[in-house]
């Protein structure tokens, strides 16, 4: 397995397109980046700990290669997107995970 991961401003639509993929094993809402150690989402939505709202995309190179992800990831409109290192990922609370399939719902509407 291999993993990737992507931020988009909001996780839920964007976990919701990649557990679609064929070949994704899983998926994890979470923060990246920040100078706070083991952020909740009330500190990430402060704009004050420099962390972004990404998903960690665990998936199976043998079935999906990198590049079906980037293709998911990179929206038909203009780019905003700053590829960085990665940093220590930090997950999200449970009742942010899978959020939208939890609901019944198929997208988000952000």
């Amino acid at each position: 397995m291999e993993k990737a991961t992507f931020g988009a401003g909001c996780f839920w639509g964007v976990e919701a397109a990649f557990r679609r993929l064929a070949g994704v094993e899983s998926t994890r809402a979470g923060y990246l980046g920040g100078k706070l150690d083991r952020p909740t989402y009330e500190d990430v939505c402060t704009d004050r700990t420099g962390h972004a709202e990404v998903v960690e995309v665990t998936f199976n190179p043998e079935v999906i290669s990198f590049h079906d992800p980037l293709e998911v990831f990179w929206f038909p409109r203009p780019i905003v997107t700053e590829i960085t290192p990665a940093t220590t990922f930090w997950p999200a609370e449970e009742y942010h995970q899978q959020y939208l399939e939890k609901r019944g719902l198929a997208n988000c509407h952000i």
